[in-house]
């Protein structure tokens, strides 16, 4: 594969270089490559988490709420938790 970089590209690389930060041209594209299959990588997970959230909320697997929540979440989830218990209870 032969790719033709922009000036600008090849003016990056070639400081890159001389500042040490890169021992050839070869290892700062192979850097910039890794980075962008790891934001890549990152970028499906963030997907499939809201692929997965998007099915939880369609399936009713999921807590309101409301101002007071916001203030203590952790009481929020207690509350709506006892509420599900009542309500499998009956």
């Amino acid at each position: 594969m032969e790719i033709t970089l922009t000036p600008d590209q090849e003016a990056l690389i070639e400081y890159g270089v001389e500042k040490g930060r890169f021992k050839d041209s070869r290892e700062a594209v192979a850097k910039a490559i890794a980075l962008w299959e790891e934001l890549e990588r990152d970028r499906m997970e963030l997907l499939l988490s809201l692929d997965q959230a998007e099915a939880d909320i369609a399936a009713g697997n999921f807590i309101e709420c409301d101002e007071e929540g916001f203030k203590d979440p952790a009481e929020q989830i207690k509350r709506e938790g006892r509420l599900r218990r009542a309500a499998l209870a009956s």
